[in-house]
């Protein structure tokens, strides 16, 4: 099948901009529906076990730092052509050290000082390929990595609707 996907800007900070997607299934283009990372944070910004809120409370404390001091992007999971938060273990962004073992995954695409978040899961098996709660939202920031030349224009991003594309 294939969808219609438009940028999205979430948040701008000091050094780096955040973005994310909409995906709408061929023919509902003119639906608006939730961002990726709309999706992620309302499954998990109030989530009932305290140990996956407090993951999700470092991931946007990364975001955060990570906005204000483009640097830090160093620190994001390396997961083949996207990459991942929360940051690697125990980096430490001065305000508390990130949980080492953490389940919780947000997935997203780096290119120069933009960020595109994408969706997650909590983690449950050692590779994210082999994880049912994850692999699908890997596996959509990978393919998204693809599309990298119809989302940026040199030093751009092209977002809004007038700049959607189709992906499979």
């Amino acid at each position: 099948m294939n969808y219609f996907v438009v940028v999205k800007p979430i948040k701008e900070y000091r050094e780096v901009k955040f973005y994310s997607v909409e995906v709408r299934p061929r023919g509902q283009e003119e639906e608006p529906i939730h961002t990726e990372f709309e999706k992620f944070m309302l499954r998990f910004r109030k989530h009932e076990e305290e140990e996956v809120l407090d993951e999700f409370n470092d991931i946007m404390a990364s975001i955060s730092h990570i906005g204000n001091d483009s640097s830090l992007l160093r620190y994001l999971r390396d997961e083949q052509l996207a990459y991942a938060f929360p940051v690697g273990r125990n980096s430490n962004f001065g305000v508390k050290m990130v949980k080492a073992h953490s389940k919780l995954r947000l997935y997203c695409i780096v290119y120069n000082d933009f960020v595109i978040l994408c969706n997650g899961g909590l983690k449950t098996a050692q590779a994210a390929q082999n994880c049912p709660n994850v692999k699908p939202s890997f596996d959509f920031a990978n393919k998204l990595f693809g599309y990298c030349g119809e989302i940026f224009d040199k030093e751009n991003i092209r977002e809004g609707e007038d700049n959607g594309f189709y992906i499979r």
